[in-house]
């Protein structure tokens, strides 16, 4: 049989954890993913010391990757070890990290986010149509007295203003045809 490694179902996709490292076994066809390998990290339980001092070798926030936030899932990549082999004897944790710029600290410390508020849809009943229905047709009245009809109300400026601040959300074309009448009553075209 072939020397291809065959990737098994339960073993996922394993991504490294160090510091602003990317490496993940989705791109191993990218250049400086050949020959890099994952190791499992130290398990708290049975190594908490080597586990602490990988931790801290990582150079990430302390409050963000911490001691319980190791999962049998956690993996370092190769690349971090003297020699790129992974640990040995003589070199049993990784190199520690060194954040080189500010940007690099600063993506780590990003939170993502908090989504936006989604409005609550306005509801609006029959009563309130009907309700801005008569103040529209009120105020029609009160703007073109002679095209009245046969309900003729007459109404003083006080009162029109509260017919328009009863107005519901959803009679945006009404209240622009009052503005254009308005305008036109301005101009005395009528």
């Amino acid at each position: 049989m072939d020397a291809v490694q065959v990737k098994h179902k339960s073993e996922g996709v394993k991504h490294c954890c160090y510091g602003t490292c990317n490496s993940d076994t989705r791109y191993r066809h990218r250049d400086d993913m050949k020959g890099v390998f994952f190791i499992p990290f130290p398990k708290p339980i049975t190594q908490r010391e080597k586990c602490e001092r990988w931790i801290k070798a990582c150079g990430r926030l302390q409050e963000d990757f911490k001691v319980d936030k190791i999962k049998r899932c956690t993996y370092m990549c190769s690349k971090h070890f003297v020699g790129g082999k992974g640990p040995t004897d003589i070199h049993p944790d990784p190199m520690p990290a060194l954040l080189h710029n500010d940007e690099q600290l600063r993506r780590f410390q990003r939170k993502r986010k908090a989504p936006t508020p989604k409005s609550k849809p306005i509801k609006v009943s029959k009563k309130d149509v009907s309700t801005a229905a008569e103040c529209l047709l009120q105020l029609s009245n009160q703007l073109l007295p002679e095209h009245e009809s046969s309900s003729s109300v007459s109404l003083d400026p006080e009162s029109i203003v509260a017919c328009t601040e009863n107005m519901t959300v959803g009679c945006e074309k009404e209240h622009k045809q009052i503005a254009y009448l308005q305008n036109i009553k301005k101009f005395k075209l009528f």
